[in-house]
């Protein structure tokens, strides 16, 4: 597998704080929330580097930073969880492609029981994405869509997602929500 591949499929390593973070917060399910917008990727990779330089700074930097944004963390964190579900799905489907000549010349089954086993934790990760409906499509069919067609960009925002200080951002996403909301 190339550099770059691995690379790529460290992502949701790299996501897992704020995967992390949105977990401990108590913010409603509807579901909608699960849909990415056009638009999400451009706001969030104008916050985003500012985001990263306040969190080495420290939380007084980062709750200074949050309280002037146009959106709440938890509507950010919100978003880079959605864009996170899609990427590793789209990077999952991409690493398969490239396994299945491997998969039929295992003898041993030791490769298919480890991709089976990946695929069990994609379907877990993905799967309030998956039951998600609008207009009759999945939010994770919508949101891969949208995240292919900005690739570029959401790479972009996992780099610079790999650079936050976590324990510098709020820690509870339903307080920092309601604080940094105008």
């Amino acid at each position: 597998m190339s550099t770059k591949r691995k690379t790529t499929c460290l992502l949701l390593v790299a996501m897992l704080p704020v995967l992390s973070i949105r977990g401990q917060a108590k913010i409603p399910d509807s579901g909608y929330d699960l849909f990415l917008k056009t638009e999400d990727i451009s706001r969030v990779q104008r916050v985003l580097p500012a985001l990263v330089e306040a969190s080495h700074k420290g939380r007084s930097e980062v709750r200074s930073l949050l309280a002037k944004q146009e959106f709440s963390f938890g509507q950010m964190t919100q978003i880079l969880s959605n864009i996170s579900v899609a990427y590793s799905a789209i990077v999952f489907d991409e690493w398969m492609k490239e396994v299945q000549p491997q998969q039929t010349t295992d003898k041993a089954g030791e490769y298919t029981k480890l991709i089976e086993q990946a695929r069990r934790q994609l379907d877990e990760i993905t799967s309030r994405h998956q039951r998600a409906q609008k207009g009759g499509r999945s939010a994770l069919a919508a949101n891969k869509e949208i995240v292919n067609a900005n690739r570029e960009a959401v790479d972009e925002i996992v780099t610079l997602l790999r650079d936050v200080t976590v324990e510098n951002l709020p820690q509870d996403v339903a307080a920092a929500s309601t604080s940094t909301q105008r």
